[in-house]
């Protein structure tokens, strides 16, 4: 193969620590690459090899349902309250996904109502059932996290204007 860096230094221990670029300070493709530890005194030579995965693509996080900032209201929807989140979690190095909601357009808490460890193409990730929430604008969110430790967010605004029926008894 074709070296890509090299490193080099002297004495009883030496480290070092790639960063994803060649000896012009480019950096590379994501990929598997293998790695080769050289050392030599005057009398021996001994060498090790092992493969790395080099991983700066952040996965995909996808929300195509609601496919955008939306009202949502049960009176419209059959008096269904109930929020499918329909989208895609995916990378080549995946780990996981969550989605969550929270209070507002930046919500300080989140709650989970989702979560996974295998990728997930347009698929029903989630079901927000609303009906015990406020009316007003909720925030759901995507986070799509791969071992490489890159994460991906995305968000949709909700702004919820359910109905409820209540009939009072009289004498």
């Amino acid at each position: 193969g074709t070296i890509v860096k090299s490193f080099s230094g002297s004495g009883l221990t030496f480290s070092a620590t790639w960063d994803g670029k060649n000896g012009s300070d480019v950096l590379q493709l994501d990929g598997v690459y293998t790695i080769e530890v050289i050392a030599t005194n005057d009398a021996a030579a001994a060498s090790r090899t092992t493969t790395v995965t080099l991983d700066n693509a952040f996965p995909d996080a996808t929300i195509s349902s609601p496919a955008g900032d939306v009202t949502w209201s049960n009176i419209y929807q059959n008096w269904v309250s109930a929020i499918p989140i329909v989208g895609s979690a995916n990378d080549l190095n995946f780990q996981s996904w969550w989605v969550e909601f929270g209070v507002g357009s930046n919500p300080s808490t989140w709650t989970q109502i989702g979560f996974g460890t295998t990728s997930q193409l347009n698929t029903t990730l989630a079901t927000w059932n609303t009906e015990n929430y406020a009316n007003g604008l909720w925030t759901v969110r995507l986070r799509v996290l791969d071992k490489a430790g890159n994460q991906s967010i995305t968000t949709r605004r909700i702004t919820l204007n359910n109905f409820t029926v209540s009939q009072s008894t009289g004498q």
